[in-house]
């Protein structure tokens, strides 16, 4: 089955994942992995690079529609940054309803959790265009699958 992005929500916990609140107006999001690498060159190696798997890292960025009625919109977000506050954060399949009051489907609508800080929140307001919020976030730790599993 092929998914529609339309169906996925980046969803945000302050309560290591009791509870989830969708971002806000979302209009798209992006989620990335990626590993290090380290240089293992050395003189018998000649002109090519030998490299080596290092740590790995996580990512993403957001963006939405500003609104001052959402659960979660750019003043919520500048708070996160400003108090400094680690998030737990889940990429998943929307569960239907309110996206302002939905929760993190379990089961078949499989999703990765990871804590994260975000590092950026922009306001951007184009003449007679909406207002829009975009936002970036850098993992700490792995991100995990929804089986438990490193992924």
């Amino acid at each position: 089955m092929i998914l529609n992005g339309t169906d996925l929500l980046f969803y945000y916990s302050t309560d290591s994942g009791s509870t989830w609140t969708a971002l806000g107006h979302a209009t798209s999001h992006s989620l990335s992995y990626s590993m290090g690498t380290r240089e293992t060159s050395d003189k018998s190696s000649g002109t090519a690079k030998t490299i080596a798997p290092a740590r790995t890292s996580f990512s993403g960025s957001a963006d939405g529609l500003v609104t001052y009625v959402a659960s979660c919109d750019y003043h919520t977000l500048l708070g996160f940054i400003k108090n400094r506050t680690m998030l737990k954060i889940a990429s998943a399949q929307d569960s239907g309803g309110d996206p302002d009051s939905a929760t993190v489907a379990t089961g078949t609508n499989a999703y990765y959790t990871g804590d994260i800080y975000l590092t950026d929140v922009t306001k951007n307001a184009p003449d007679d265009d909406n207002v829009s919020y975009s936002c970036s976030f850098e993992g700490n730790g792995d991100l995990t699958g929804v089986d438990g599993t490193a992924t």
